[in-house]
């Protein structure tokens, strides 16, 4: 159980969060969005995974961390952990998929380049 002290924390980042969010008019993409994704990856129907997922991107990424690097990677992280329950969805043996996850968030913790970071993404979505 969450220690109070750090419940009123979150939840205080949480209001600062969401009121910082609307004054720069951000939102997360949609879930609909999200869903077709998944749903691409599952199928492994990798022209429709490319395009839902340059559809997001197209869309400023959330802030996931103070500095922009580390926020970027914390997205592809997460981006990985929707990629790997699609694929176990899809077919692909739960401890092969978590395997792989494991290998591919290690690759991103091993890149600096924000490019590439980006590209290494789209990669993902295809494994």
């Amino acid at each position: 159980m969450m220690d109070a002290s750090l419940q009123k924390k979150i939840v205080k980042q949480y209001y600062k969060a969401r009121i910082e969010n609307q004054k720069n008019e951000y939102l997360h993409p949609s879930y609909q969005l999200e869903q077709k994704l998944i749903t691409a990856i599952k199928l492994g129907n990798e022209k429709e995974a490319i395009s839902t997922l340059k559809e997001i991107n197209k869309q400023k990424r959330a802030k996931l961390a103070n500095n922009t690097l580390r926020s970027l990677k914390n997205s592809l992280i997460g981006s990985c952990t929707i990629f790997t329950r699609a694929a176990i969805q899809g077919g692909l043996h739960p401890e092969s998929a978590y395997n792989l996850s494991d290998v591919l968030i290690q690759e991103i913790e091993s890149m600096d380049d924000p490019a590439k970071l980006e590209e290494f993404e789209i990669n993902m979505s295809l494994k």
